[in-house]
């Protein structure tokens, strides 16, 4: 089933507080998860894109340990 968690989609829209809330709800709910940070000098280091990019592909290795364990509970879920 598809998984919704609502007001996830833009975090500079989002309060402090809302953001950590919706990181706990993450946690709980998803597969398995990953987390990328571009300060703001590495943002004045490398331009906003770059870091986003930067910090996208520090998120996706954070999940590489746990691919083979994320496939592993989606495919116990869905039996």
């Amino acid at each position: 089933s598809d998984l919704e968690i609502l007001y996830l989609n833009d975090s500079k829209k989002l309060s402090a507080a809302r953001r950590e809330e919706l990181y706990e709800e993450i946690k709980e709910k998803a597969i398995c998860y990953g987390v990328g940070i571009a300060s703001p000098e590495r943002i004045d280091q490398i331009n906003i894109l770059q870091a986003t990019y930067e910090a996208m592909r520090d998120a996706i290795a954070a999940l590489m340990p746990e691919i083979g364990r994320a496939s592993c509970r989606k495919e116990c879920r869905s039996r």
